[in-house]
C-alpha cells in the first residue's frame, strides 16, 4: 500500500509498505495518472469526479480504486517541485508536535511534517465525505 508521495523535482518518492521507491523524471500527477488507468479511468476523470461530488477547487484527493478506497490527496498546490501527496486510507492517527505534525501509518510507521494540521485534517473530512458519496 501507498502511504505518501513526495515530490522533489525532478523525481518522485514514494513511501509503502515494501519502502521508499524513486520514480525518476517524473510528475507526481503523472504517475498517479499511470496508477488511475490500472482501474480504468484517468487523472482527470477522478478530479472531476471528486469536485463534482464534493465541490470543492483545490487540493482536489484523488481515488485510485473503488475497490481499495486508496485515495491520494494533496498537502500543497499540486505544482509546487515539493507537493506531497498523504493516502487516506493508510492514516491511523494525525498529532500534533510543535510546529510539525505526526502521521502514524496502519503498519506502525511514522512520519513528521512541517504542515497544519487543519489542512490535513480538512482533507481527511472531504476524502470520507467522497467515500460515503460511493457507498449510497
Amino acid at each position: 500500500m501507498i502511504y505518501l508521495l513526495y515530490e522533489k523535482y525532478p523525481d518522485v518518492y514514494c513511501l509503502s509498505e515494501k519502502g521508499v521507491h524513486c520514480f525518476k523524471d517524473t510528475h507526481s500527477v503523472k504517475l498517479i495518472d499511470r496508477w488511475c488507468l490500472r482501474y480504468g479511468s484517468s487523472y482527470e476523470g477522478r478530479k472531476a469526479a471528486c469536485q463534482k461530488v464534493c465541490g470543492i477547487h483545490q487540493k482536489i484527493p484523488i481515488l485510485l480504486s473503488e475497490k481499495t478506497k486508496d485515495i491520494l490527496f494533496p498537502l500543497s498546490d499540486i505544482r509546487k517541485d515539493e507537493c506531497i501527496w498523504l493516502n487516506y486510507r493508510a492514516i491511523i492517527s494525525v498529532k500534533t508536535k510543535k510546529d510539525s505534525v505526526c502521521i502514524l501509518f496502519e503498519d506502525g510507521k511514522t512520519i513528521t511534517l512541517h504542515k497544519d494540521i487543519r489542512g490535513i485534517k480538512r482533507q481527511q473530512t472531504i476524502c470520507k465525505m467522497f467515500l460515503n458519496s460511493l457507498m449510497k
